[in-house]
């Protein structure tokens, strides 16, 4: 068997090993989100439930639930960053994982699979479900119901715009959740704690360092560029979805330096261990 090379086989099984062994441990996690996800569903959905004429409005119940929704999500998504590599945070276990019959790109890609894609799989799901749930109980339609799909994709447009729209959001949460897979990987032990502190640290530091009237200056003289520009249409539409690929480019180099970081981490304990 040559563990020097990815195996999809070999990896589906591993993340088979993992999700058995940490049955319990996944099994509280997504139970505490899907279960703090319905509460709060529940609770908006009955204060938007009544006989007064502004609590009984479905659109401002939709609203709520989407703006509810949206923070649980980002921080959810955060969590799942930094848990990711949770079987790091102790000798014993940095030895047993060291000690497993596959490659480090196959360990890597289990964590990512469980935790970041199966996590955020979970999430969508829970969101649609608590949604659904708490308007089944109280007479109401699902938020979801309430999005305009027909007028999204009415036009090419429109399809478009959509379109960005969401890749953009999608950005967003991976983008953020990159940043504490990389937390993550660096410090094991109450990863999410220390990368906001890093964060926190960062958002102080950075300003000392690089004035933000002076970033801010250089970027509305960026913008006022493409304003006062009158490119015409196509080039105008290439331009907007070249800077989405350049932001997903960045996304996948944020997961490049996790994946580097990690195989620097696990060479370092190796060598501890001989």
């Amino acid at each position: 068997m040559n563990q020097n090379h990815f195996s999809m086989a070999r990896a589906c099984t591993l993340i088979q090993r993992n999700i058995i062994e940490n049955k319990r441990y996944l099994a509280m996690i997504f139970g505490v989100i899907f279960g703090l996800t319905l509460c709060i569903s529940i609770l908006i959905t009955k204060a938007f439930h009544g006989d007064d004429r502004y609590y009984s409005d479905v659109a401002a119940r939709t609203f709520a639930i989407a703006t509810a929704f949206a923070w649980i999500a980002i921080i959810t998504v955060q969590v799942l960053g930094s848990i990711a590599f949770n079987n790091l945070n102790s000798k014993s276990r940095r030895i047993s994982a060291l000690m497993l019959p596959a490659a480090r790109s196959e360990k890597f890609f289990a964590n990512i699979a469980i935790y970041l894609a199966g996590g955020n799989i979970c999430l969508i799901i829970f969101l649609f479900a608590s949604d659904s749930l708490s308007a089944a109980i109280f007479g109401m339609p699902p938020a979801w119901t309430k999005i305009p799909l027909a007028e999204m994709f009415q036009s090419l447009q429109a399809a478009e715009i959509s379109i960005a729209a969401i890749l953009g959001l999608l950005w967003f949460g991976l983008f953020a959740q990159s940043i504490y897979l990389i937390g993550s990987v660096l410090w094991p032990r109450l990863s999410f704690l220390k990368t906001f502190v890093a964060l926190l640290a960062l958002q102080i530091v950075l300003p000392i360092i690089l004035p933000l009237d002076i970033i801010g200056a250089a970027l509305t003289n960026i913008f006022n560029v493409f304003d006062n520009w009158n490119a015409p249409e196509i080039v105008a539409h290439i331009m907007g979805w070249a800077t989405m690929l350049m932001l997903y480019v960045l996304l996948a180099a944020m997961y490049l330096i996790a994946w580097h970081i990690y195989k620097r981490t696990e060479v370092i304990q190796r060598f501890k261990t001989r």
